[in-house]
């Protein structure tokens, strides 16, 4: 697939995004409390903070409500 490509995504898409969701190669941990943990990363190059949330449904209805907490925590 090339850049600007539209397509209908594949089964190999979405495997290949899924081990992108789930690699933490590259990522730093912010934040590990309660089954929620918070990766950043700085594309280089960039001044955007890529940020990813892992945990399970309960945890991220907790992350929900706390958002502004986990996020100035990540940010400080």
């Amino acid at each position: 697939m090339q850049l600007g490509e539209v397509r209908a995504a594949k089964a190999d898409d979405f495997d290949h995004f899924r081990r992108l969701a789930e690699s933490v190669d590259g990522w730093n941990l912010q934040y590990d409390k309660q089954g929620t943990k918070v990766y950043s990363k700085v594309k280089e190059g960039s001044t955007v903070r890529l940020i990813k949330v892992s945990g399970s449904e309960e945890t991220f209805s907790i992350v929900k409500a706390n958002l502004r907490t986990v996020t100035s925590e990540v940010l400080i």
